[in-house]
């Protein structure tokens, strides 16, 4: 499991940056800047416009030729002969049949979001089959279909979404991170899931699309309950996230600790 950044930028980044091990550039006609841009990186992705013109795709070949570990990350149409995946909001998967047609189309990643995040063993049966990566946005809180834009009633504890304590949680799971936000606060994003692995606030607060929930009180287990319960709530089957928020309360309100104790 490693971290994807947008248009790197060294500066803006301090301490480890061990995990930071695949880049994002836009597609550019200025093709010294990208080769230079791309040089020494180990994994890099070419973000395709909207809707690529022929010089565009040419362009996208001469790259491909040029770098062995290149990937286009395109919005509509994957690009024939070239490794491709469709970027976020974009045919993410949030089901198994939407994964699996994904797979068979071609892709060389896929964004897992929704009701799949709680399906994640099946996941990897499927996407090793086809070779397939598997990447995943924690800080939005996802719900199949809505993404973003759909807070339910529950104020979205139930829907897919990673807390930086348990992230390493899903190492053996997904392959690659990526945050949704501006470029110049990814660095932000970067050492609070990957450095610092921890947030004592309310994770509403770097969760787009979750309302409060008091991060201090909430334990591994709430993660362990969650990483592939198959989203058993919505047919009433399973209240642990509803019962790890109120505890999140409990523990906030009265001004308690929350001590883990390691299984054995």
């Amino acid at each position: 499991m490693y971290c994807c950044i947008r248009n790197y930028n060294d500066f803006n980044f301090n301490g480890d940056k061990s995990h930071i091990k695949e880049f994002i550039f836009d597609l550019n006609s200025n093709i010294e800047k990208l080769l230079l841009e791309t040089k020494d990186k180990e994994n890099v992705v070419i973000k395709m416009p909207d809707h690529p013109t022929e010089d565009d795709i040419e362009l996208a070949f001469m790259l491909k030729a040029a770098r062995d570990n290149i990937r286009f990350m395109v919005s509509y149409e994957l690009i024939e002969g070239l490794p491709c995946f469709y970027q976020p909001g974009f045919y993410d998967a949030d089901s198994l049949d939407k994964l699996r047609a994904l797979c068979e189309r071609g892709v060389s990643d896929v964004y897992i979001s929704g009701q799949l995040g709680f399906s994640l063993l099946d996941v990897r049966t499927i996407v090793e089959k086809f070779n397939v990566k598997v990447r995943v946005i924690p800080n939005v809180a996802q719900v199949a279909d809505f993404g973003i834009g759909c807070t339910q009633k529950d104020g979205n504890i139930t829907a897919f979404w990673i807390r930086p304590e348990d992230l390493e949680l899903y190492k053996e799971l997904i392959d690659v991170v990526e945050f949704i936000c501006s470029d110049e606060k990814q660095n932000i994003f970067y050492e609070i899931y990957f450095q610092d692995k921890s947030w004592s606030g309310n994770l509403g607060t770097i969760i787009a699309g979750l309302e409060e929930v008091p991060n201090k009180g909430l334990p591994s287990n709430f993660t362990l309950r969650r990483i592939d319960c198959g989203k058993k709530c919505l047919l009433d089957l399973c209240h642990s996230c509803y019962k790890y928020k109120h505890l999140a309360f409990l523990v906030k309100d009265n001004n308690l600790n929350i001590e883990e104790t390691e299984s054995e």
